[in-house]
């Protein structure tokens, strides 16, 4: 494949992403009843399989300057990072991000692929400081040789 035609795949693959992202989040506006990603039940399947794979990752710099080309103010309200996680929320437990502060974290991290959001979604969401459970604590069982006062009081059984 020569750098035209890599250029080629690049961008025809960026913008199916970016459009499959939209209608995900924006499904009352964009899909349509004859639009087969979303209406043959186990497409999305397929879709969220293949778009994680290693290999067909899209640079995350390609599809930002794709979305910004593309983008439609009365209808792109979040940005690209954010759709992204929208549309892998019902795959990834992505739903502990929750406040924009620690969206923002997350998309500020540095993005390389979509991959590469997603594994900082779930790591970054899972160093969230949590209130410790009320529960009783764990006491270690204290030794027996502590107990019994040394070793010449402990019996061989």
């Amino acid at each position: 494949m020569d750098t035209r035609e890599f250029i080629q795949v690049l961008v025809l693959d960026g913008c199916f992403i970016i459009e499959l992202f939209r209608k995900k989040a924006y499904n009352s506006v964009l899909t349509q009843l004859d639009d087969l990603v979303f209406t043959v039940s186990y497409m999305l399947q397929f879709l969220y399989h293949d778009l994680i794979l290693l290999e067909n990752q899209v640079p995350w710099l390609v599809l930002e300057i794709l979305f910004a080309l593309t983008k439609t103010p009365s209808i792109d309200k979040e940005p690209l990072g954010e759709l992204a996680i929208e549309f892998f929320g019902d795959i990834l437990s992505t739903s502990t991000i929750r406040s924009p502060l620690q969206k923002l974290i997350v998309l500020a991290h540095g993005i390389k692929h979509i991959l590469d959001l997603l594994r900082n979604s779930l790591v970054l969401s899972s160093h969230k400081i949590r209130e410790p459970e009320k529960s009783i604590a764990w006491q270690p069982m204290p030794s027996a040789y502590k107990s019994q006062g040394g070793w010449n009081h402990i019996e061989k059984g």
